[in-house]
């Protein structure tokens, strides 16, 4: 029996928020200003997050592990790739990706990159490069304990198996260029409302308000096709909006739909050197559920759209948290400002 934990798809177990967005094409993209607003925004990201990832197999599995991830998913290794963009699965007539720096995505389009089987890369004997490690201990019956370790982290907790692993791989990736992460925004950085009475819809103070432009026809409907095979049958747009939220001079598109089925309902749609990508949002917008929609804004840490509303989880009893969206280095995330 391998890791204690469930084989769902590789995207639908990246669901946690990076230390874990597609594109479209066009160039119209929200008003800028070379001005930049003051904020009290924390770091954009850990400075340990590398291209570093490390795959071990157990049976006829492969789990695996990027820097920037608090934990490992697996999956056949038969049925695993991987090249500078990072593990690949094939999924929905598409493949879905975990890239280097935790980044996670679907891919629909040809890969941008030459891929190698995961398991010709496996060996018995990989030497973890310098400061990073991988250990195995062995616990209570027998089970073997998966580790692995990184600069500047905590060690990464794998899993637990009952098979001895047979093989690992040491592999390293490329983290996107030429776009500009953006920092981690907490409760304390003037948004409106509060946590004791209740967090309303709208950008921090003293911030800079930016527009979300329209979608070209022809972006949203390439985009609602990619969406629909995710979720598995036909969808309706809930909101779309456009802006340059890695500030690559390109724009990506914020897109939610109604329709279908699947762990995610708002997508980010970004074009990565001619590579569509379709990255999933814990957003859990819904048009109906308030008269608000999302807002874009700049601080002087980065581009970022929020959406106020009830968590994903907690029922309609949960007051509103405030659901941030950015580029975080390696990937479009959204997470609870905390």
């Amino acid at each position: 029996m391998g890791m204690k934990m469930d084989d769902a798809p590789l995207i639908a177990l990246l669901a946690s928020t990076l230390m874990a967005g597609c594109g479209s094409c066009g160039k119209s993209s929200g008003p800028k200003s070379s001005a930049k607003a003051e904020s009290t925004a924390k770091t954009a990201q850990a400075a340990s997050v590398s291209g570093m990832a490390y795959a071990v197999q157990v049976g006829s599995k492969a789990y695996l592990w990027t820097s920037g991830r608090n934990g490992a998913i697996g999956h056949a290794v038969d049925a695993l790739s991987w090249s500078d963009d990072g593990f690949e699965l094939a999924d929905k007539g598409g493949a879905q990706v975990l890239a280097p720096g935790g980044g996670a995505y679907w891919r629909f389009s040809e890969a941008r990159s030459s891929r190698t089987p995961l398991k010709e890369l496996l060996t018995a004997d990989a030497t973890a490069p310098e400061g990073h490690s991988a250990g195995v201990t062995v616990g209570r019956g027998g089970q073997y304990l998966v580790s692995v370790s990184a600069p500047g982290t905590r060690r990464v907790r794998m899993g637990t198996f009952r098979e001895e692993p047979v093989a690992s791989a040491w592999l390293e990736g490329a983290l996107p260029t030429g776009r500009t992460a953006s920092g981690q925004l907490a409760a304390a950085d003037g948004w409106p409302g509060s946590a004791e009475t209740g967090w309303t819809h709208g950008i921090p103070a003293n911030t800079e308000a930016l527009t979300l432009a329209e979608v070209s026809a022809e972006d949203l409907s390439a985009a609602l096709k990619r969406i629909g095979k995710l979720r598995g049958g036909g969808v309706k747009i809930a909101f779309s909006g456009r802006i340059d939220l890695d500030q690559d001079g390109g724009p990506e598109d914020l897109i939610c739909v109604t329709g279908g089925s699947g762990d995610y309902g708002c997508f980010m749609a970004a074009d990565f050197d001619g590579e569509a990508r379709t990255y999933g949002l814990n957003m859990p917008y819904k048009k109906g559920d308030t008269a608000a929609e999302p807002l874009a804004f700049r601080t002087s840490d980065g581009v970022y759209v929020v959406w106020t509303g009830k968590p994903a989880r907690g029922g309609d009893t949960s007051p509103d948290v405030h659901h941030l969206t950015r580029w975080n280095g390696a990937g479009y995330v959204t997470e609870v400002v905390r």
